[in-house]
């Protein structure tokens, strides 16, 4: 497979970081709601999903903030 370079607007990144961090709080609240169930598979996969998708986030921070340095956006 081979990579391609993607060129975002900043809005785009933007709506992207908040979408992520929208998803990161709904899976926390539902595995909240779990949390006292015993052997629900489900739990394993929203902590994985968790993880990638705050450091997803954390990407798309990093991103933004790269790109408003590159171009002077303050």
């Amino acid at each position: 497979m081979s990579k391609q370079w993607v060129a975002l607007r900043l809005k785009d990144m933007y709506a992207i970081k908040h979408a992520l961090q929208l998803q990161v709080k709904s899976k926390e609240k539902r595995l909240e709601e779990l949390e006292n169930i015993p052997d629900i598979p489900e739990k394993e996969q929203l902590v994985q999903d968790i993880s990638h998708e705050s450091w997803l986030a954390q990407n798309m921070e990093n991103e933004i903030l790269e790109f408003r340095e590159a171009n002077n956006i303050h």
